[in-house]
């Protein structure tokens, strides 16, 4: 365990402590935790992160309206979640290139302040402790680090920042008094929009409540697992309206006057330790400079 590592579980354990004490003094338990409400988020246009703001919020046990999130805060710093989806992406044909259809099942690991999300060939691990994300290409071994917040505009070359601008998304997610089983899960429906000079795409997503999922802490790790993404940060900070966890969903991309069609559909959601070294670059990988233009490109 490194210095941080250390440090992150010295901070929990004084946590649990004073809860305890509080609970043996007949006192009602208080959490003072970062708001990750919109009001307390911001946006830098000119380096086109999302930030938190300095405001916090209390969450108390004996409230009727806290103790969900209460419990949930101990429960995501008990166990890790892990969520296996199954995502399909239509084939297309764009300027005489073809991309075949796609299935891929796609494995995720949640964590204190740690996110890990596998996607094949390539992998990405969030890691807000560190304030560090890794981006992990197993195809040559290899694997970047970037400091957090990322700044796209120091990644990307000068003659390119005009492409940078095409890519701003605007995005509107409505939810809807819709509900449904999707397996195992009761659901709400939201509809979410999303356009830009590049494409479009239209989706509907199916959202449930899980115990012990926080999906302010959630979408705050996403907003970093996405931030290499040019246009995704409004994006991001529009699908924090989402009050939950998306188990199935259903779109249309728009590019070029071709629609493909994509969907993913949630397996299974469990809590368990995730295995020594989720949360780091696999040992024996090398690390690389990042270069912006090449992943664009593939």
């Amino acid at each position: 365990m490194d210095t941080r590592d250390k440090k992150t579980r010295g901070k929990l354990v004084k946590l649990a402590r004073e809860v305890v004490r509080d609970v043996n003094a007949s006192r009602d338990p208080v959490l003072e935790i970062p708001s990750r409400s919109l009001g307390n988020v911001t946006f830098d246009e000119k380096r086109s992160i999302i930030e938190l703001g300095d405001q916090k919020q209390q969450r108390q046990l004996f409230n009727v309206g806290h103790a969900r999130k209460f419990m949930q805060t101990f429960l995501v710093a008990a166990a890790d979640f892990k969520i296996v989806k199954q995502t399909h992406q239509d084939g297309f044909t764009i300027m005489g290139q073809t991309q075949p259809a796609e299935d891929r099942e796609q494995t995720t690991w949640i964590g204190q302040d740690m996110m890990f999300m596998d996607q094949g060939d390539n992998s990405t691990i969030v890691r807000v402790d560190l304030m560090k994300l890794y981006v992990v290409d197993h195809t040559t071994k290899t694997y970047h680090v970037l400091d957090l917040p990322i700044d796209l505009s120091t990644l990307v070359p000068p003659e390119m920042q005009p492409m940078l601008a095409m890519m701003q998304f605007e995005v509107t997610v409505t939810p809807t008094e819709e509900h449904k089983q999707v397996g195992e899960w009761n659901t709400r429906r939201y509809d979410m929009e999303m356009t830009s000079q590049m494409f479009s795409m239209k989706a509907t997503m199916w959202v449930t409540q899980v115990v012990g999922y926080d999906p302010q802490a959630f979408n705050s790790m996403y907003v970093h697992l996405n931030s290499l993404q040019p246009g995704m940060a409004d994006a991001v900070k529009e699908m924090s309206k989402i009050d939950g966890l998306v188990v199935e969903q259903q779109g249309v991309m728009t590019m070029m006057g071709n629609d493909v069609g994509t969907s993913e559909k949630t397996i299974s959601i469990d809590t368990a330790d995730a295995p020594a070294g989720t949360y780091d670059p696999p040992a024996g990988y090398t690390e690389k400079p990042f270069d912006f233009m090449a992943r664009m490109q593939r």
